[in-house]
């Protein structure tokens, strides 16, 4: 059961059809643990935030140099957030996202119970 459970929610970091079949599997009755419950939470919050950063990237990506180098920096704090949850689930640890972890478990509470 252990490693099933840490499988899950690594599952729920790759990508944005990870987290998809991490949520359909999460569905199922033996699944539904806090730990699985709360991973599943941080990765969709992460994924919220890539596709917000997306969305900022197209827009400022046209300014020359700055747009450049502050799309960088995004995406280098979202392949970190990425890389510090599946650490955390490899290692059947809780560890929130520095910053947003509290965020994502309190606005997405109602999604994932």
């Amino acid at each position: 059961m252990e490693n099933n459970k840490n499988n899950l929610s690594i599952i729920s970091y790759l990508l944005f059809v990870g987290w998809i079949i991490a949520f359909a599997m999460y569905a199922n009755k033996s699944n539904k643990t806090e730990f699985n419950k709360f991973h599943v939470r941080q990765s969709l919050g992460i994924h919220i935030i890539s596709i917000a950063v997306w969305i900022v990237c197209a827009v400022i990506g046209y300014i020359p140099l700055l747009g450049g180098m502050v799309c960088n920096i995004l995406w280098i704090a979202v392949c970190a957030m990425l890389i510090w949850g599946i650490i955390g689930a490899v290692n059947s640890k809780k560890n929130k996202i520095p910053f947003l972890g509290d965020m994502f478990q309190e606005y997405l509470k109602n999604i994932i119970n």
